[in-house]
């Protein structure tokens, strides 16, 4: 992919196949039974987030399908990967992407969902973040 994120507006067919052969669960937010949480601050590595939970992102299965839903990065289109470098290492307000941590995986559980995805896609390795753990 080049410098450019809106180039992954535009996936080649090779792009495609490899986000489609990397899993991503989707999970209703009702599945989670208890939403008492603890909270941390934490930098993951992106290769343990292994999921959402979010109810427009349930019934997905990899990686491309959470991109396709997400409208395709609109809000981070034109933006060069040093705007987007910044804009996950500073983010704005310190409004940090929040996770649950499931069966030993992250899953996206509120605020930063693009953030998230979209750095995973890029091929970021870590990214700073609130993990909420269930009591």
């Amino acid at each position: 992919m080049n410098e450019y994120i809106i180039s992954f507006f535009n996936f080649n067919e090779e792009d495609k196949v490899k986000l489609k052969n990397t899993p991503f669960i989707g999970k209703r937010d009702f599945e989670l039974t208890d939403y008492s949480y603890e909270s941390k601050i934490e930098e993951i590595e992106l290769s343990n987030l292994v999921g959402s939970v979010r109810y427009d992102l349930s019934n997905v299965t990899n990686l491309y399908q959470a991109y396709e839903r997400l409208h395709k990065g609109y809000l981070y289109k034109d933006k060069r990967i040093d705007d987007w470098i910044k804009i996950v290492n500073e983010p704005y307000n310190n409004d940090l992407p929040e996770v649950v941590e499931i069966d030993s995986g992250y899953y996206h559980f509120g605020e930063g969902k693009h953030r998230l995805i979209t750095s995973k896609i890029l091929g970021f390795e870590k990214i700073k973040v609130i993990i909420k753990t269930i009591k």
